[in-house]
């Protein structure tokens, strides 16, 4: 009993030590965060697949979950040696100081957006030309700094040929009011997928941050995932 009961308790120390690796990198890069749980796993010598560390969509929460059999006396007496049992520990990301990036350099964007639905982490989009379509596509053009709450100039996009050869890029997203003057209502950061067949731009949504304070606290109307400052902190359970 004793000699089970320390390799369990010896398994969910190391689950939770791949969990702190793993939180380390949210909420702005689950990617890595999952990467680097598996490798702790591994390096652990604990057994794991690739859906033992799973994130949410939108980065704030990690899960390690792993099966593992240990000795059991009583596995014995039904004629096994071992017995399986679950370890799983999880990882709930705060961060403290953040707020809605409120400006960005013009030069950071390659386009802005008039999204036909909420803002979501765990879809990806596809993203149209032409101001009857959704998620409508614009070139930004005019000041060298864009804030929210301004009347950008906006036109056309001829093609997203160029755009798609990115990975990521910051979106302007603007307004449904207003449609000859949409104004910008925040930023956010998109992941590139592709273009299909009709050359539409498929993208998702992700965390991401810019670096330096919030000059100005916007409220959360204005957040779509793009944050300027803050420190994350893990909350293991």
């Amino acid at each position: 009993f004793w000699r089970a009961s320390r390799a369990k308790n010896d398994i969910e120390l190391k689950v939770k030590k791949a969990v702190e690796e793993a939180a380390m990198y949210l909420p702005y890069r689950p990617h890595e965060a999952v990467q680097a749980g598996l490798s702790a796993l591994e390096s652990m010598k604990i057994n794991s697949d690739p859906g033992s560390v799973t994130v949410t969509p939108d980065g704030y929460a990690l899960k390690i979950s792993i099966y593992s059999d240990v000795p059991s006396f009583f596995s014995w007496i039904i004629g096994f040696s071992k017995i399986r049992f679950k370890a799983e520990k999880e990882a709930r990301i705060e961060v403290d100081g953040a707020a809605p990036c409120d400006e960005v350099s013009a030069d950071q964007v390659l386009f802005g957006i008039v999204p036909e639905a909420p803002v979501s982490f765990d879809r990806d989009i596809t993203i149209e030309r032409g101001r009857d379509k959704s998620n409508r596509a614009f070139d930004i053009s005019g000041k060298a700094m864009l804030k929210v709450g301004d009347k950008p100039v906006l036109k056309e996009i001829a093609s997203f040929e160029k755009i798609a050869l990115h990975d990521r890029t910051i979106a302007v997203i603007l307004s449904r009011r207003g449609e000859l003057e949409p104004e910008i209502l925040g930023f956010g950061a998109l992941e590139i997928i592709g273009t299909d067949s009709e050359g539409n731009l498929r993208a998702r949504f992700i965390q991401s941050q810019v670096e330096g304070d919030p000059k100005v606290l916007l409220s959360k109307e204005h957040d779509f995932g793009l944050r300027r400052g803050g420190t994350p902190r893990a909350v293991i359970n």
